[in-house]
């Protein structure tokens, strides 16, 4: 049924509508109407839609109760120091598998926690191997267990031990005897 002119009662269905506030029945009753051709309701839609976006920023912020601010940053809290693993992970030296990540450079995954804490792997470069330029998005420390590394104009070797800031770029990384590193990713 098409209206000549709005009521109270299209009005406030229309508002309701634009809030997305109507019941799931409703809602598919009042647009099959305004999509069947109603002008009068379209443009009581129309009117409303443009109010609806700024109703969420209308009202003043309001700090929560101490109460609610403690549950919620004690539950955040809670959340980022939960682990994906058991509280006591291994991985032994036959487990795990190793993937060539570049031409002679495997990588063999320890223990990750995506985006809460850090991510914890070796880089197994055979003899000559070189790795691509990088940037670090978080900070990168790195310990050479065995054979020889050329990183950020050093030469370091077995039981030496190097840190990349956050944003720093890795050029030039390469090995003459082949090299294991134990590499440890955070984002801090």
């Amino acid at each position: 049924m098409k209206h000549i002119r709005s009521t109270p009662e299209q009005r406030t269905r229309a508002a309701l509508y634009a809030l997305g506030a109507l019941a799931p029945d409703e809602t598919r009753r009042f647009a099959e109407h305004v999509e069947g051709g109603c002008p009068v309701c379209r443009a009581e839609v129309a009117s409303f839609a443009a109010v609806v976006a700024d109703v969420a920023l209308a009202a003043p912020p309001v700090a929560p109760k101490p109460e609610v601010r403690a549950r919620l940053l004690a539950r955040a809290t809670a959340e980022a120091g939960s682990s994906p693993l058991p509280a006591f992970h291994f991985v032994l030296e036959g487990e795990g598998a190793w993937a060539e990540v570049e031409p002679r450079v495997f990588r063999k995954d320890l223990a990750a926690f995506p985006g809460a804490g850090p991510t914890v792997y070796l880089i197994r470069m055979e003899p000559g191997a070189g790795a691509a330029t990088h940037r670090h998005e978080g900070v990168e420390d790195c310990y050479v267990i065995s054979g020889d590394l050329h990183v950020a104009g050093r030469h370091i070797h077995a039981g030496d031990h190097h840190r990349a800031a956050r944003g720093t770029t890795h050029e030039g990384i390469r090995t003459h005897g082949g090299c294991l590193l134990l590499i440890v990713d955070a984002a801090a």
